[in-house]
């Protein structure tokens, strides 16, 4: 009977401990949001992409590259949290949204450019002449003005079919490197020109704690010893605290167990 008062009392000890980190690190995660929110407050967020690259492929389009994981922001600040431009508050107006559920906004600036398209006379069904210009991108149709009417000035028709690529991908620096995100974007027609990319990433808020209820298993190299049982386990941003209660087979007893466990680096 004491045996089992004792075992009460230390899961009860383990518990409590437990209790009292996961508290006080939610005391300091309030903390730091409330300072984090002052900063946010003051902050411009710059939505302006930085170019990494530009190269060409042996199709001759041109290649931009930029940083994925520049200019982001919280969810819980996108509100707060002044963006250049105005960006956001454009974007969300415009689909109707808050700024908060935006997750990933792209803006892409680019020039089309071409010089001395030969241009082809034929004349319509009025016998009037019509000079045009098509390509595997471009249809293009210009029709001058009827000399007897000053209102005519003629008429322009045109239709453009190309695409805008976006890539994003990863890399390593070395072969246990921490994975690295770039996006590539560029377009099929070569006598496209990207200009600069505008791009902003909110971060969803991840729930701050967590909760499992886990079936366990544990192997002892060193006895050989097997042990089975129920366990709990809390998480805490980088932190996880787990109890349980496992039964030994070698020993053929029942015992309670702590593990506290922090991510030093993830990939």
């Amino acid at each position: 009977m004491m045996k089992h008062w004792t075992l009460a009392t230390v899961i009860a000890c383990l518990l409590l401990a437990v209790g009292a980190i996961i508290y006080a690190f939610h005391e300091k995660s309030l903390r730091d949001q409330q300072e984090e929110a002052l900063l946010a407050q003051k902050k411009t967020v710059q939505a302006e992409a930085t170019i990494i690259a530009r190269k060409v492929d042996k199709e001759g389009l041109e290649h931009v590259t930029i940083a994925a994981a520049e200019n982001i922001i919280s969810a819980s600040h996108a509100s707060t949290t002044a963006v250049s431009v105005g960006i956001l508050d454009t974007t969300a107006m415009a689909i109707g949204i808050l700024k908060k559920q935006i997750e990933n906004l792209t803006l892409i600036n680019t020039t089309l450019k071409a010089d001395n398209l030969r241009a082809k006379m034929e004349l319509d069904e009025k016998k009037r002449p019509v000079y045009s210009y098509s390509d595997k991108y471009l249809d293009l149709a210009y029709r001058p003005g009827n000399p007897t009417d000053s209102a005519d000035r003629g008429s322009f028709d045109f239709k453009y079919n190309a695409d805008l690529n976006i890539t994003q991908y990863w890399k390593r620096r070395w072969f246990l490197g921490a994975k690295k995100s770039f996006i590539d974007i560029y377009s099929n027609d070569p006598r496209t020109t990207v200009n600069g990319v505008k791009r902003l990433s909110v971060v969803q808020n991840e729930p701050r704690f967590g909760l499992r209820v886990q079936g366990v298993t544990g192997y002892n190299l060193t006895t050989g010893a097997t042990s089975a049982g129920p366990g709990i386990q809390f998480d805490f941003k980088r932190f996880s605290f787990q109890g349980s209660y496992q039964y030994n087979f070698q020993e053929q007893e029942w015992r309670p167990g702590l593990q506290t466990r922090v991510d030093l680096v993830r990939f």
